[in-house]
């Protein structure tokens, strides 16, 4: 849309056209317009597909949208062990989104036995890497004591950095603690 009118099935028609070619990046793209029905119709099993393929390519971007797939039931069968394996792959690959997606899993026991150890080593990862909602979630964690020594400074801090990125849960969040009072915070 930079100087030109967006046009989103062609751009669709395009990302086919380099998918079918074997291009990793374009099948990504083209399964998430299939999986938003953006430029096509909606379609979660086309999106499962071409993610899929991305992901055998090598894409950790797709690797991590393949195991939110199977972790939400959208376009396959919800098998939360595979999308495990899916965001540990994507993890592995240095896939920020994926980390903090693994950690999540962990944190709630999903398709792994619950450890908040490894919920918390992961959004670290994550949140290093830049990712906001493992900012959050790390947050959410110290706060908590959740995992790790409560540490109401260092959670008020990565809710900041989240909420300095655009995060608008944590900002929500910081905004309830404010309220709270400093005798009444956690």
């Amino acid at each position: 849309g930079d100087g030109i009118t967006p046009d989103l099935a062609g751009a669709a028609r395009l990302y086919q056209l380099a998918a079918e070619a074997g291009h990793p990046k374009a099948m990504n793209n083209l399964a998430f317009m299939f999986q938003s029905g953006q430029g096509v119709e909606k379609d979660p099993r086309a999106a499962a597909l071409w993610f899929g393929r991305a992901a055998y390519y090598g894409d950790a971007t797709a690797m991590d949208n393949l195991g939110v797939l199977y972790r939400d039931g959208e376009g396959v069968v919800a098998d939360d062990a595979k999308a495990v394996f899916w965001f540990r792959q994507g993890a592995d690959r240095g896939d920020p989104s994926a980390m903090n997606n693994l950690g999540w899993m962990y944190r709630k026991g999903r398709g792994v036995e619950r450890n908040d150890a490894e919920a918390l080593a992961w959004y670290t990862r994550a949140a290093g890497a830049g990712n906001d909602l493992a900012m959050t979630n790390l947050g959410l964690m110290y706060i908590k004591g959740e995992g790790v020594e409560k540490d109401g400074e260092a959670g008020l801090s990565w809710l900041r950095k989240s909420a300095g990125q655009g995060n608008d849960s944590a900002r929500k969040l910081l905004e309830k603690l404010a309220g709270k009072g400093p005798e009444k915070r956690e």
